[in-house]
């Protein structure tokens, strides 16, 4: 996963030529995301003796801070915007339970709360007086506390694990210091499996990705 995401910033970012650093203005921002979510359940209910497959869609909401230093380096003929992110989700998936795929009869019901820290590397395409578009990916860790129960068997688990990134963002100068962002950005995380019953009756596995929509507003921190 890292490397694909690694993969993508050279790309996204040219990589190759000589890294200028420049001073660049510091900005805070903050932004509403609206995402739509996609859980690829697997493992085994040994209990009921059937697979826990599924891969069901729900639309979740979170809210992201970020930190960053505008054009901050120079990478061949590009300049490059680092940014820290902190983002938190709160999700709850209903999947298939007893007796498994087409038609189950139990569901599982299982609540994700995850917490996502990482680091960003923005690059324009296009900058006039009023808007800037960019191109971006980030990685990072995502600390994630699970917890489900299909009423006969549960498990819980906190874990974390590594995520990657890539995505646009809009920025609408509104202001001397305040610009509006609309991002559109797709995440994706290792899997995770969680012990029911602590292991007595098998596992569900998950691996989760993000289409995320983000609207917000950024404010340079420059003189």
């Amino acid at each position: 996963m890292l490397r694909t995401t690694l993969k993508t910033l050279t790309l996204c970012l040219g990589l190759g030529g000589a890294t200028t650093a420049h001073a660049g203005d510091a900005y805070f921002g903050f932004d509403a995301i609206a995402a739509l979510s996609t859980t690829d359940f697997g493992g085994f209910n040994t209990a009921g003796t059937f697979s826990n497959n599924d891969t069901p869609n729900d639309t979740i909401s979170g809210v992201a801070l970020r930190f960053g230093m505008r054009d901050q380096w120079t990478i061949g003929n590009r300049s490059v915007t680092p940014e820290i992110e902190f983002t938190w989700f709160d999700d709850t998936i209903t999947s298939a339970s007893f007796p498994g795929l087409p038609a189950p009869a139990f569901f599982y019901t299982t609540s994700v709360e995850s917490y996502r820290l990482g680091v960003n590397l923005w690059t324009p395409f296009h900058q006039d007086e009023l808007w800037r578009a960019e191109l971006g990916a980030g990685a990072g860790a995502v600390h994630r506390k699970i917890s489900t129960n299909d009423t006969v068997v549960a498990g819980r688990k906190d874990d974390t694990a590594l995520y990657g990134q890539v995505g646009m963002r809009f920025l609408r100068k509104v202001s001397a210091r305040g610009s509006l962002s609309l991002s559109t950005i797709y995440s994706f995380t290792d899997e995770t499996s969680v012990a029911l019953d602590g292991g007595a009756s098998g596992n569900l596995s998950l691996k989760t990705n993000r289409l995320e929509i983000g609207l917000g507003y950024q404010v340079n921190l420059g003189n």
